[in-house]
């Protein structure tokens, strides 16, 4: 496995998009998965709490960091959300 070095900021990060995962999506992937489509409600949620654009400059409505790490913590995180 390739070294991995988060900052506190992604660590929190980590951890707040995991809790999200864990009361907004989880509960309704399987309904989604059948409906196959992801309802827009959990697409507003996420951008409401900055888990959708992070490296946009803010004035187009993103976080503004550049970091792929931030990414990085999508990626790994949904792919273990059950």
């Amino acid at each position: 496995m390739l070294p991995r070095a988060f900052t506190e900021e992604q660590v929190m990060f980590r951890d707040a998009y995991r809790k999200f995962l864990s009361s907004e999506i989880v509960p309704h992937m399987e309904s989604w998965r059948e409906a196959g489509i992801v309802d827009r409600e959990a697409f507003r949620k996420a951008g409401e709490r900055g888990f959708l654009m992070v490296w946009p400059d803010e004035k187009y409505g993103g976080m503004g960091d550049p970091d792929f790490r931030f990414e990085q913590v999508i990626i790994e995180e949904t792919a273990y959300a059950r």
